[in-house]
């Protein structure tokens, strides 16, 4: 039900529901906050609140300033708890697979649901402007999903498109830089730059490789294209 809701867009709706799952699971695992049976509902509450700040961008751009102020505040809030809770999810689907009970589809499952724990962690990062840090969940998600899908899949072009844009955006910008515990930015020198623009251009390329091999197998051919030169260099003959 609260999956549905969120297809829908009804992101108070589906929260409102969550939260009332999260208190009746507590009360059915003696209020155990880390028990493995509340891993996909900090998800899905995680997830939920990010989407609503992913959508408020827009709209606080067309408040007057004294709401915008009010309204920012409130974001950064809901920032710091999407992430509480989509990094309790993490934590706890990681000592499910470390366990080591689940085999076969079910490991896959666990495995792909933590890609995309790793890559809501990485979509917050990159809404505080921590492009260095979603860089790393994202990476994180790549390797999982490549070795449950194979490169050749829609969820790791999709990764490996998100990865470019971080390295985008950290090319144009500022670093996030934490140092002893206190936050600050620093300009990027212009090696950095260059650095980030070539990672970019790379993972773009990488993300169209992926769609490449996705259209070489609905087609049957070979994804890594032997099939196609072969064709080729039969017609040259």
């Amino acid at each position: 039900a609260a999956k549905a809701l969120l297809a829908s867009n009804d992101m108070e709706g589906c929260m409102s529901l969550v939260e009332g799952m999260i208190k009746s699971t507590l009360e059915a695992h003696g209020n155990d906050e880390l028990s493995p049976a509340l891993g996909p509902l900090y998800y899905l509450y995680g997830t939920t609140l990010l989407y609503t700040v992913e959508d408020s961008t827009d709209a606080i751009s067309m408040m007057s300033p004294e709401d915008q102020e009010e309204a920012r505040t409130a974001v950064e809030e809901d920032k710091e708890i999407a992430w509480q809770n989509l990094d309790t999810a993490r934590n706890l689907c990681e000592k499910i697979i470390a366990e080591g009970k689940a085999d076969g589809d079910m490991a896959k499952s666990l495995n792909l649901d933590l890609a995309m724990i790793h890559v809501r962690l990485a979509d917050c990062s990159k809404q505080n402007g921590r492009y260095r840090d979603s860089l790393g969940d994202y990476a994180t998600a790549l390797q999982l999903r490549i070795a449950c899908l194979g490169p050749y899949s829609q969820k790791v072009a999709d990764t490996r498109y998100s990865m470019a844009g971080a390295c985008t955006s950290l090319a144009a910008g500022e670093e996030e830089l934490i140092v002893d515990g206190v936050e600050e930015t620093r300009p990027l020198t212009e090696e950095e730059k260059d650095k980030y623009k070539r990672e970019s251009v790379k993972y773009y390329l990488d993300c169209g490789i992926s769609f490449a091999g996705m259209a070489a197998d609905q087609a049957k051919c070979d994804p890594t294209f032997k099939a196609i030169l072969d064709d080729d260099d039969d017609d040259d003959d």
